[in-house]
């Protein structure tokens, strides 16, 4: 049911629509899967750097499909370091079904991508042009280094920077014949 209430008192009626709870660790399109209802603890209080991009795959197919790589690809280079694994994640919230509480949520059924830092939750960084999800690993870590509050996660991010190919950092995946 899309339409649970997801606890979240503020004195308000309104009902906030969430997804079920998904599974610990289970992952949509290369990210942490995190719902309205389970977005505090998995983004807000967790004491990690965490960019979370709420997307709306119903509404711009093409656009999450860009995001999501670039996010997911980002993702997946953390995933293979221990030491940065440990204070970074990347989150997805399919907007077309959750609703975001406030303060860190909005009406407006655009995406956004933000960094939640560890340590400063209150004031999440936001990506401001997201290029209609037209994104590179190479933007996303910069995104990274520009907002994070972990030296880990810093650190990581710009030695990836420096390391990878400029085939995974820059790819256009929007400019594939293979698509």
């Amino acid at each position: 049911d899309d339409d649970d209430d997801d606890g979240a008192g503020d004195g308000e009626a309104r009902k906030y629509r969430s997804e079920q709870r998904p599974a610990d660790g289970e992952t949509v399109d290369g990210m942490l899967k995190v719902t309205a209802g389970t977005f505090h603890e998995a983004v807000v209080r967790r004491d990690a750097d965490v960019v979370a991009y709420v997307g709306f795959p119903k509404l711009d197919k093409w656009g999450h499909f860009y995001a999501a790589a670039a996010l997911g690809s980002v993702r997946e280079m953390f995933a293979s370091n221990e030491t940065a694994r440990e204070g970074f994640e990347i989150a997805f919230v399919d907007g077309t079904h959750n609703d975001v509480p406030p303060p860190y949520g909005s009406d407006a059924q655009t995406p956004t991508v933000a960094m939640f830092a560890a340590g400063n939750k209150n004031w999440p960084r936001y990506m401001t042009d997201m290029n209609d999800g037209k994104l590179t690993a190479f933007e996303v870590l910069q995104f990274i280094m520009r907002t994070s509050a972990k030296p880990s996660t810093v650190q990581h991010a710009h030695w990836l920077t420096q390391s990878l190919s400029q085939n995974a950092l820059h790819r256009r995946i929007w400019d594939d014949d293979e698509l």
